[in-house]
């Protein structure tokens, strides 16, 4: 019998990815209105992170993988652009994420 060997898993980098669907859709997807761009709050703007919904969508914690959600009812207006646009860029996951 021989010796098994280690299983490689390809997973996407989460901020490579993310900071390049900000590029593509061009805004911050930890900052989707603006509220914080530049060196002024706007305090008229809605805070939209994206990270945040995520987190709350997916078991997400230091050093893990995650699968990125599908649209459904509950998916707000805003986060649907985004969902579609991970989706068509790089598919479901499996997504790495640390800090």
């Amino acid at each position: 019998m021989k010796k098994p060997k280690a299983q490689k898993i390809e997973r996407l980098d989460y901020d490579e990815c993310q900071k390049y669907i900000s590029h593509k859709l061009g805004y911050n997807l930890r900052d989707t209105l603006g509220m914080f761009k530049g060196k002024k709050h706007n305090s008229k703007v809605e805070y939209r992170d994206f990270w945040h919904f995520l987190c709350d969508h997916c078991e997400i914690h230091n050093g893990s993988e995650f699968y990125m959600p599908t649209s459904d009812e509950a998916t707000e207006e805003w986060q649907k652009p985004i969902l579609e646009a991970f989706n068509e860029e790089f598919g479901e996951g499996p997504y790495w994420v640390w800090w």
